[in-house]
C-alpha cells in the first residue's frame, strides 16, 4: 500500500501502541485487517481528476479546512485515519489476538522450531510476544505501508 510519509508514520505509531498493549499482556499471533476507500465526501466526478497531478480540483480538496473538518468527523473512531491529503480513508484493526503465549504455545514453538530448523524459524508464528511484535511491525513498515 503506497502512502505519503506522514500517513505511514501515523499508522505505524497507532499500530505500535496496540502492539505494546499485546506485549504487556503476553499476546501474540495477531493480524492486521485493512480497508481503504476514497473519501465519500468527494464526488465521484472529482475522484479521477484528483489522481491527475495537473488537476485544479486538488486545490479545493487539499485545503487544510477541508481536511481538518474531515478528521473531526472521524475523531472518535481510533480505527479510522484520513490520509494527509484527505483523498483516502483507511479503516484498520488488529484482529485474531486471543492467543496468549502460554505453555502450549511454548511447546508449539519448540516443536515447530525443531521441525523447521533454524532456517524455518521465520515461518513459526508461535513465538514470544516481544519478537512477534517486532516482526509484525517490521513487516508492516517494509512490506505493507510503502512510501509513494
Amino acid at each position: 500500500m503506497h502512502l505519503e510519509e506522514q500517513d505511514k508514520e501515523h499508522l505505524i505509531e497507532i499500530l505500535s501502541r496496540d502492539v505494546e498493549v499485546f506485549k504487556k499482556h503476553n499476546i501474540m499471533d495477531y493480524s492486521l485487517l485493512l480497508g481503504v476507500t476514497f473519501n465519500p465526501d468527494i464526488p465521484l466526478k472529482d475522484r479521477e481528476e484528483l489522481m491527475d497531478p495537473s488537476s485544479r480540483v486538488k486545490e479545493y480538496y487539499h485545503d487544510h479546512n477541508f481536511i481538518n473538518d474531515l478528521r473531526l468527523k472521524y475523531k472518535n473512531n481510533r480505527n479510522v485515519w484520513v490520509s494527509s491529503k484527505g483523498i483516502f480513508i483507511y479503516y484498520f484493526a488488529v484482529i485474531d489476538y486471543l492467543q496468549a503465549f502460554d505453555k502450549w504455545k511454548k511447546l508449539e514453538n519448540r516443536f515447530k522450531t525443531w521441525r523447521h530448523g533454524k532456517k524455518g524459524i521465520k515461518e513459526v508464528s508461535a513465538i514470544d510476544p516481544s519478537p512477534y511484535a517486532a516482526r509484525f511491525l517490521n513487516f508492516m513498515k517494509k512490506k505493507v505501508f510503502l512510501l509513494k
